[in-house]
């Protein structure tokens, strides 16, 4: 991490859905930590199991041990036990989160950091989430030409979580992360609308090229999941380079098309870009 913190002039730190800690986590250290952190926020059972509403159906806690996680084969039909457990996974989801922003504030002071949010999803509070990053990002993955919902569903639904990520720091701007599809050499055919609409919106566009020798890195073809992770884990380190080109103004270009080209151009490697 040090390293990295040297290396880059800007940090995503990667936040990816964890279902064993947003969904139930058995581990005794992390039920120990669920039960420290509820004792903080009641200070008693008594105003606990009145917060929960638990006398209804006997649920009352006597004891502090009784409390476990949510979870299929236990407890998961006490609203104030779910509800708090979401705002402990938040809790310790920022703490980590902090931990790991502690190397690259100390030796990339004033860089932004920001994580990689993910659409509506409910494991984690956003809202407790923004102030802690230095701006609100997201990935935006929305299927077009699907044949499980009208394309104006999927219109609609991605552009409502543009507003929800806007709406995170009242209404400052919000960074959307690019994503992009591995190749084990050579462009794949690019997928134009977004540049095409950035350019009839006058959005400047900043082309990013990302380059490796090792044969683990790409996910290409029919390769499933697993086996493309066991590679990775095989390499004891990748190195990757990250080749950013200059900012492309829209209205420095006399056409869409050339604005286009001019994106392919340096995605591909072509060094008259």
């Amino acid at each position: 991490m040090n390293a990295l913190a040297r290396t880059f002039r800007a940090e995503r730190v990667k936040l990816r859905k964890s279902w064993p800690l947003l969904t139930a986590i058995l581990a005794p250290l992390c039920q120990a930590a669920f039960r420290e952190w509820l004792k903080r926020r009641y200070r008693t059972l008594d105003a606990l199991n009145h917060a929960w509403w638990s006398a209804f159906w006997s649920h009352t806690f006597t004891d502090w041990e009784e409390i476990e996680s949510p979870s299929p084969i236990g407890e998961h039909l006490i609203h104030g036990l779910t509800l708090d457990w979401k705002r402990f996974v938040t809790h310790q989801t920022i703490d980590f989160f902090e931990r790991e922003c502690e190397p690259l504030r100390r030796l990339s002071p004033g860089v932004p950091i920001t994580v990689n949010m993910m659409e509506t999803y409910g494991g984690l509070d956003y809202w407790r989430f923004a102030p802690h990053v230095d701006v609100v990002s997201w990935d935006s993955y929305p299927r077009w030409h699907n044949d499980r919902e009208p394309e104006a569903r999927t219109a609609s639904r991605t552009a409502f979580s543009h507003d929800l990520f806007r709406s995170l720091r009242g209404g400052q701007p919000f960074l959307l992360f690019p994503e992009g599809t591995t190749t084990a050499g050579g462009l794949a055919p690019l997928r134009e609308g977004g540049l095409r609409m950035a350019y009839r919106l006058g959005i400047p566009v900043l082309p990013f090229r990302l380059e490796g020798a090792d044969p683990h890195y790409p996910w290409v073809g029919d390769a499933t999941l697993l086996p493309h992770l066991r590679g990775l884990a095989r390499a004891r380190r990748t190195r990757i380079s990250v080749l950013p080109g200059k900012v492309l103004e829209p209205a420095s270009f006399a056409s869409e098309d050339g604005f286009v080209d001019s994106i392919r151009r340096h995605l591909s490697g072509d060094q008259g870009s």
